[in-house]
């Protein structure tokens, strides 16, 4: 296959991809910021492209097109098992790091009573930030780290437990998601050919109407990963610029939105309106990445491609910590500034403070992430060379590769 597919290929992640992923997490920040300090702010863009900017849920599909794609278009792209039965092994401990810490600091802040979301949520009423992002307390819940621990560590994967941090609810959908791809590319590569695409269509119609409808991205994902594998993707200038728009608007998707621009794609009842909040960002997703894996995308330099390669380090860390900042200081200065100052006046203290203190702390939580990881790869290489597959299996699966690409 060309290589051009991949203009940036760091440990299989296109860096384009990885930075838009950063920007996805910036998305969901200032959902959640909005929601808590000026709860009808989001209205105003509601109906238009602007929307994209704050739609923390689109931005959460995209997570889920963008992980189907990158865990599995490694794979596809040499046919190596391995890559499979590791990533699936991995997957849980190398979440389970980063929400762990998150939890345990968020009992913390419970404990010390350093959360201030309801005095804040007194003055603005917000309903997001009086319930600390709708989290669903269970009766006599008192914060412990035992609790917390479980459900940074398990909870949160395998029930979608959240109550510490709401934005946790991902982590059950990012682990099954992920569970079916590793298990979907082996015969979508190896038995099913072009056919793959119609078995990816089928089991996407399964899952969106009798399952999980949040599977779908990930099916998705991985069938464009597949599909980028036998082709690089390829859009010319005025292609991508016309992509770009539709992706804007597509990601905008908002059924609720005053002024009915989006009554046309309405549901009237709960069930498909749920379809439909999926089905349009991930139509989205994929369309976005079509438009940055394609060749010639015009690529920063200098600091901008160092801060970009950062924020997208950062962006699972940055989805995590940046509630707990919300709920504690910015809740705090927001109850001691709001009464006696105008809410232009209180954000353009409180913003500023939160990013930066968000920023920090995402700092801090990637170097642990980025340390986790590595702990998790070298334990990962130890149980492989013990249980995996024996050295001449490995060397003959890779000669009968390269003898395949000689005869390509």
């Amino acid at each position: 296959m060309s290589k051009s597919a991949l203009p940036l290929l760091p440990a299989t992640r296109i860096q384009s991809l990885e930075v838009c992923r950063g920007l996805a997490a910036v998305v969901v920040f200032f959902n959640h910021y909005l929601y808590a300090f000026t709860p009808g702010a989001t209205a105003l863009l509601s109906g238009t492209p602007l929307y994209t900017l704050v739609n923390g849920r689109s931005a959460v599909i995209f997570f889920f097109v963008l992980s189907g794609y990158v865990l599995t278009f490694r794979f596809y792209e040499l046919n190596d098992g391995a890559i499979l039965a590791k990533g699936a092994i991995k997957r849980l401990p190398r979440l389970a790091g980063t929400t762990t810490l998150i939890t345990l600091a968020s009992c913390a802040l419970f404990l010390t009573g350093a959360y201030h979301f309801a005095a804040a949520a007194a003055i603005n009423r917000s309903g997001w930030l009086a319930t600390s992002g709708y989290a669903d307390f269970p009766a006599g819940f008192r914060p412990n780290f035992w609790g917390a621990f479980w459900q940074g560590s398990l909870g949160t994967f395998l029930r979608g437990d959240d109550n510490y941090n709401t934005n946790l609810w991902t982590m059950n959908v990012e682990f099954m998601g992920s569970l079916l791809v590793f298990g979907l590319a082996w015969p979508l590569r190896n038995l099913f050919g072009l056919r793959g695409y119609l078995l990816a269509a089928v089991l996407a119609g399964l899952f969106f109407i009798f399952h999980e409808p949040m599977l779908l991205p990930f099916i998705g994902g991985t069938t464009m990963a597949y599909a980028h594998s036998r082709r690089a993707p390829t859009l010319g200038l005025k292609a991508k610029m016309l992509a770009a728009a539709v992706c804007l608007v597509l990601f905008s998707y908002n059924p609720s939105s005053a002024n009915g621009a989006w009554d046309f794609a309405r549901p009237e009842d709960a069930a498909n309106r749920a379809l439909y909040d999926i089905f349009f960002p991930t139509c989205a997703a994929l369309l976005l990445i079509q438009v940055v894996a394609s060749k010639g995308q015009i690529r920063p330099v200098g600091r901008m491609t160092r801060f970009g390669r950062w924020l997208g380090a950062a962006s699972f860390p940055l989805y995590l910590c940046h509630t707990l900042v919300i709920w504690s200081l910015s809740s705090w200065m927001f109850a001691e500034l709001r009464p006696a100052h105008g809410i232009i006046m209180t954000t353009a203290v409180i913003l500023p403070v939160t990013i930066g203190v968000v920023l920090a702390v995402s700092w801090v939580l990637t170097a642990f992430d980025q340390y986790w990881t590595r702990l998790i790869n070298r334990g990962m290489v130890t149980v492989w060379r013990r249980f995996g597959p024996p050295p001449v299996a490995i060397l003959a699966a890779e000669l009968k590769l390269v003898e395949a690409k000689k005869g390509q």
